[in-house]
């Protein structure tokens, strides 16, 4: 098991300048999201790249998930979408990442939500990704779809499971998001592929990206349960507070190690 640690917390300093003090704190698992103002260029590319020479890191990137439009109904805008998921592929690709993150979207959701058929919306999603998925293989990186909120197409595990097996792609756990959907018992009977974990208080119903052990997520329960079902992969905190990774860190390995 290895715990690493998410650049989405700050969004004023450049990936690999964010990168540097994760591994300057002694973190050697990197996900790098991929998200305005953080679009990699060719630049941070290169640099991450020296880092990962230097300090012996593994990267993993996360999709663009504000501008991410998958399953839109609009030809012009799929499109649009499609290009920025490949770009974000393709640096994940040229980093040696491990795994790429990707959400279900909030479009599918939406249409949902409004009575459309979540069978054609899935069949439609999956045939939009399954290219994404093979280009990333291709590149020796593999997709995980993550569990999301409610408001995502992926907050349901009737959506999420039949596009990871009819796409070939893993599965990313976040903790907090079984937690915030209520579905702790569906998720954690399967073994994850990689997994986000932050705390929050679950009876305010948002996810808040705090410090471990200071929220309401029983997370003794988790880490055994994650462990006894022989997980040992990358465990990555998304916390929101810089100050917050290295205690994270330090209370997620006092609960592993017990």
């Amino acid at each position: 098991m290895q715990i690493g640690a998410s650049t989405l917390f700050d969004g004023t300093a450049r990936p690999a300048a964010i990168a540097a003090r994760h591994a300057r704190r002694g973190f050697r698992a990197i996900e790098v999201v991929f998200e305005h103002p953080h679009f990699l260029t060719a630049g941070d590319v290169a640099t991450l790249k020296k880092l990962r020479r230097e300090y012996g890191l593994s990267y993993s990137v996360h999709c663009p998930y504000m501008s991410m439009m998958t399953g839109h109904r609009d030809a012009a805008v799929r499109k649009a979408s499609d290009a920025l998921l490949k770009r974000s592929v393709d640096a994940a690709a040229a980093l040696e990442a491990t795994h790429y993150v990707l959400h279900g979207g909030r479009m599918p959701y939406y249409y949902a939500f409004l009575g459309f058929d979540n069978k054609k919306i899935l069949r439609d999603w999956i045939n939009e990704v399954k290219p994404l998925v093979r280009l990333a293989a291709d590149g020796g990186v593999r997709v995980v779809f993550e569990n999301c909120l409610r408001s995502d197409f992926f907050g349901k595990t009737e959506n999420l499971f039949p596009a990871m097996r009819e796409c070939g792609a893993g599965w990313c756990l976040d903790v907090a998001h079984a937690e915030l959907t209520n579905q702790r018992k569906k998720l954690s009977a399967r073994k994850p592929d990689y997994v986000h974990v932050t705390d929050t208080n679950v009876s305010l119903n948002r996810d808040e990206h705090l410090r471990v052990g200071s929220g309401s997520i029983d997370f003794a329960w988790w880490t055994k349960k994650i462990k006894a079902g022989g997980f040992n992969g990358k465990i990555i905190l998304e916390c929101v507070r810089e100050s917050d990774f290295a205690p994270s860190r330090k209370e997620l390995l006092r609960l592993w190690n017990k």
